[in-house]
C-alpha cells in the first residue's frame, strides 16, 4: 500500500493527495521505479554493449573489476550511466567497490538510494 502525501497549491488551489510512489516515479524519469529484475537487465545490457561489445554476458554477482570488465574509467562511465539512467544522485563516496564490484551491487545501491527519496517525500 502505497503512502499518501499532500500536495499543495500546484493545482489552482486545491490540495490533492497522491501516493508517494507516484513521486517517486516522477523523481525517476517521470516513470514508476523499475523492479530489481527490470534494473539488473538494463545495467546488464548496458555492460554487455559497451564493455563486452555485445558478446558475452555477465552474472548479477560477477566482480566486473576483478574479472577485467571495468577499468577506473569505465566505473566513472558506469556512474555517469547510472546517475542519468536511473535518476540518483551519486556522491563521490558513494563510488565504491561495495556499490559498484557487480550488476547485484549496483541495483542494490540504486534501490537504496531510490529508498531515500521515497522517505525523504514522506517525511
Amino acid at each position: 500500500m502505497a503512502t499518501e502525501e499532500a500536495i499543495g497549491p500546484d493545482s489552482g488551489g486545491e490540495d490533492i493527495t497522491r501516493p508517494i510512489d507516484d513521486q517517486i516515479g516522477a523523481e525517476v524519469g517521470g516513470r514508476d521505479p523499475m523492479s530489481s529484475v527490470a534494473i539488473r537487465e538494463q545495467l546488464r545490457d548496458y555492460i554487455v554493449a559497451n564493455y563486452l561489445f555485445g558478446s558475452g554476458t555477465v552474472g548479477d554477482d560477477v566482480s566486473l573489476l576483478d574479472e577485467g570488465v571495468l577499468d577506473s574509467m569505465g566505473v566513472l562511465e558506469l556512474v555517469l550511466f547510472v546517475e542519468e539512467t536511473f535518476d540518483v544522485r551519486i556522491a563521490e563516496y558513494d563510488v565504491v567497490p561495495e556499490n559498484f564490484d557487480s550488476i547485484g551491487a549496483i541495483a542494490s545501491f540504486i534501490e537504496v538510494k531510490w529508498n531515500d527519496v521515497r522517505q525523504a517525500l514522506a517525511s
